[in-house]
């Protein structure tokens, strides 16, 4: 006897796969919550775009590969560069650019090696950087860091937030982003205009736009 197949329990079946991977993928954790030492250590943070990116410091090797599995990465950006450089403490292991992308790429993982210094244009920063990282974090589920998380992560990702209409009023933009660097403390020692700091800066706001915030 010939069973009849119930195509609606197919159909439901098939759904509910598809909303179980989708939820797998997009997860949104926040690290300051899951994991509050590792996360003030390398200052890790969901990037609040709702599309499971992140933003941090150099995570070393014995940490990235756990905080890949748990967090759904499916692609690194790395701004920072070898030797120390690629270090935030002297007391972490040096992790070359090489060793991320080995170990990226055996978790399934893209890797992408990043200078945050392309394209500068006075008044409007690192353009070229930009539109770079923009492109690569609008698919979501992506690390995006540097050594310290703080000016070249601030720098791309205050400009991809604004490029995504995410947070475009730039007092907001800007009390975001510095959060998570010494730019006020900079400013306040008058040690940030001409520095290298508000080329940065410049990616996502205006000079004058500083000091009106900051006065």
């Amino acid at each position: 006897m010939t069973k009849k197949i119930d195509y609606n329990v197919i159909f439901l079946a098939v759904a509910a796969l598809f909303i179980v991977r989708s939820f797998a993928q997009k997860r949104n954790l926040n690290p300051e919550q899951e994991d509050p030492a590792l996360s003030k250590r390398y200052n890790i943070h969901l990037i609040p775009d709702g599309r499971n990116n992140y933003r941090s410091g150099q995570i070393p090797k014995d940490k990235l590969a756990d905080f890949i599995r748990k967090y759904g990465i499916k692609k690194i950006v790395r701004l920072n560069g070898d030797g120390l450089d690629s270090q935030k403490y002297t007391s972490d292991r040096q992790f070359s650019r090489a060793e991320e992308k080995a170990l990226c790429q055996s978790l399934g993982c893209e890797y992408v090696s990043l200078s945050s210094h392309q394209g500068y244009k006075s008044g409007k920063g690192y353009e070229t950087s930009a539109r770079l990282a923009y492109d690569l974090l609008k698919d979501g589920n992506t690390l995006i860091h540097c050594a310290h998380g703080a000016d070249r992560t601030g720098a791309m990702v205050g400009a991809y937030l604004k490029r995504s209409n995410i947070i475009t009023d730039p007092k907001k933009l800007w009390q975001y982003t510095t959060q998570y660097n010494s730019w006020n403390s900079l400013i306040r020692q008058r040690r940030f205009f001409n520095s290298g700091y508000d080329r940065y800066a410049e990616t996502f706001i205006t000079i004058p736009e500083i000091k009106r915030i900051t006065n």
